[in-house]
């Protein structure tokens, strides 16, 4: 949570969720960590009303997008740029542009 509310004030973060933002925008601070809290409980609504096989599945589906967003995020504050940014600087310099 400690990433989403550094990636709020980075004004060069364009990958945003729309809802966190909206949640920022409403209510500051707070609804970042409302926006949070609203997809955890979705994520446990929903693993909760499924049969055991496929909870499992979704369940580690779920962390691993959670996990991947994550570091796209940590690599956005880290490098202060986007993550297209940073491909397409690493396209040129494979292409020798």
């Amino acid at each position: 949570m400690t990433t989403a509310v550094l990636l709020i004030v980075a004004p060069y973060a364009k990958e945003l969720n729309p809802i966190t933002v909206l949640f920022y925008e409403l209510f500051g601070y707070p609804g970042v960590a409302l926006a949070a809290a609203t997809y955890a409980g979705i994520v446990v609504a929903v693993g909760h009303s499924l049969s055991h096989p496929i909870d499992l599945a979704f369940l580690l589906s779920t962390v691993g997008l959670y996990v991947f967003f994550v570091f796209t995020n940590v690599i956005v504050l880290a490098f202060d740029r986007t993550i297209r940014g940073i491909v397409a600087d690493a396209s040129a310099v494979l292409v020798g542009v």
